[in-house]
């Protein structure tokens, strides 16, 4: 799932305009994050509640490893460019998950 959301967000990126370094970002991503699983972590004994940190960590992981160029785009289009009937929509949406 991480690598469908990280390739829709940078599809939309895409389209804005916007072209992110994707050299660098898995790795800018992997230290913002860590700064957020520390600071959880410091909430977390702060508060008296239990925090895993490697567990956090690996899933930072699973979503940098995600962070790659868009591929073609296979979204729908918005529903205000469309004339697409209600069964084209499920239909496409079944191919998508196969």
């Amino acid at each position: 799932m991480s690598t469908h959301v990280a390739s829709a967000l940078a599809q939309a990126l895409s389209d804005a305009g916007i072209e992110p370094e994707f050299e660098t970002l898995p790795e800018a991503y992997r230290e913002t994050a860590e700064r957020f699983v520390e600071g959880y972590a410091a909430d977390a004994a702060f508060n008296g509640l239990d925090y895993d940190r490697e567990a956090e960590r690996a899933q930072v992981d699973t979503y940098a490893e995600a962070i790659t160029p868009p591929e073609t785009d296979s979204r729908l289009p918005a529903w205000a460019d469309t004339d697409l009937s209600p069964a084209e929509v499920t239909a496409a949406s079944e191919r998508a998950f196969d």
